[in-house]
């Protein structure tokens, strides 16, 4: 089950397997998220579920740790170019 409400968030790490991000409100471990990353001309979009959560905010959001999960080839394909644009 896949929240229907869209939240923008800043990613602070990204890999191949997973993602650090802050995010305006704090999500429970366990809880399952769509991600739509885009920079510049190249889009990603995949699922993820949040491993670990912050529970106090900081400047007002609250980092979250992200495993992704269920991508595609062209996700992996496209997570891989975006990961490679921002080195």
């Amino acid at each position: 089950d896949w929240p229907s409400e869209q939240v923008t968030g800043e990613i602070r790490e990204l890999a191949i397997d997973n993602a650090l991000v802050w995010l305006p409100g704090e999500f429970t471990v366990g809880s399952r998220l769509a991600a739509l990353i885009t920079i510049g001309e190249l889009h990603f979009r995949g699922q993820a579920e949040v491993v670990e959560a912050a529970p106090d905010p900081q400047d007002g959001s609250y980092p979250h740790s992200l495993r992704w999960v269920s991508l595609s080839p062209q996700a992996k394909a496209a997570l891989s170019k975006i990961i490679d644009t921002a080195k």
